[in-house]
Order: structure tokens, then C-alpha cells, then sequence
């Protein structure tokens, strides 16, 4: 007698679908997964440093803005005010560089906890990790936007005050 159930798996996947791999232990990500984040992570962590270094640097040129501005020595009377206001636009620069580059420091670090262990846990604080960066990155987008739609109409206006 055979087995003729036609709702019973077929006995050979050799050759059927993109994979046939055996589902990983419970508790654990797919070792696939686990090597695609592994090597995400080098990235993370060369931009989350690059992040650190230009958020110093924008830093230190915020600083020497304020400075001169305040010296009034380097400039003229009339220069301080868009001095002052370069200096507070490269503040909120450099709180955005270093806000992103600490949320890929921790996507990074979060990577390396799951090559260590290989537990479902530290691929959710991954992954979570990430989404927080996505989520940063669109607010930073979208606020960005604002600011060069009202930047253009701030042009727009300055043109027309000065009667060009």
C-alpha cells in the first residue's frame, strides 16, 4: 500500500523553491540574517564615527562664530547677526550629526551583541536600533524641507526688499 496523501509534504525539496534549509533552533535568527546584519556593521559604526568627528568639527567652527561675533574684532557691526545666525544654524547641525551618529553607534554595537550571542533578543534590539535611525533620518528630512521651502521664500522676500 502507498502513500497517496495529497496533503503530505512532498518527500523531495532537493530541488524545489530558493532554499531548503532547516529552520533555525527556536530562540535563534537564521544564521543568513545574522550575517547580513554582521556585515551592515562596520558601516554603522565608520559613519557613526565620521558622525562624531564632523559634529566636533561643526562644533568647534559654531564656537569660533560666537566668538568673533562676540569680539566684534573679526567683523563688521552689520556681519553679526548673520554670524550669530550661521552659528545657531551649525548648533542644530551638529545636535543632528551627533543624535544620528549616536543611534548608529548603539545599531552597531546592538549588531555586535547578536553575532555574540545569536539570540531572537538581540536581533529585536537590532532592528529596533534601525528603525529608531529611519525614524530619525525622516524627521531630519522633512524638517530639512521646512527649512529650504522658508528659506526660499525668506530669499524671495529679501530680493523683493532690496529691489532686484
Amino acid at each position: 500500500m502507498t502513500d497517496s496523501n495529497p496533503y503530505s509534504p512532498p518527500s523531495d525539496l532537493g530541488a524545489r523553491g530558493p532554499s531548503v534549509q532547516a529552520a533555525p533552533a527556536l530562540g535563534s535568527p537564521s544564521p543568513n540574517a545574522v550575517d547580513q546584519l554582521r556585515r551592515t556593521r562596520p558601516w554603522a559604526m565608520f559613519l557613526s564615527i565620521l558622525g562624531f568627528i564632523g559634529g566636533g568639527l561643526m562644533a568647534f567652527a559654531s564656537l569660533f562664530m560666537v566668538i568673533g561675533a562676540a569680539s566684534g574684532e573679526m567683523v563688521r557691526d552689520d556681519e553679526t547677526p548673520a554670524l550669530l545666525a550661521a552659528a545657531a544654524l551649525y548648533t542644530i547641525l551638529t545636535g543632528m550629526y551627533l543624535f544620528v551618529s549616536i543611534l548608529l553607534f548603539k545599531y552597531g554595537r546592538a549588531i555586535g551583541f547578536l553575532v555574540q550571542f545569536n539570540r531572537n533578543e538581540e536581533l529585536e534590539e537590532a532592528l529596533g536600533a534601525q528603525r529608531k535611525i529611519w525614524k530619525a533620518m525622516g524627521i531630519i528630512a522633512i524638517v530639512t524641507m521646512g527649512l529650504v521651502v522658508v528659506g526660499m521664500f525668506v530669499g524671495v522676500g529679501v530680493a523683493i526688499a532690496e529691489g532686484l
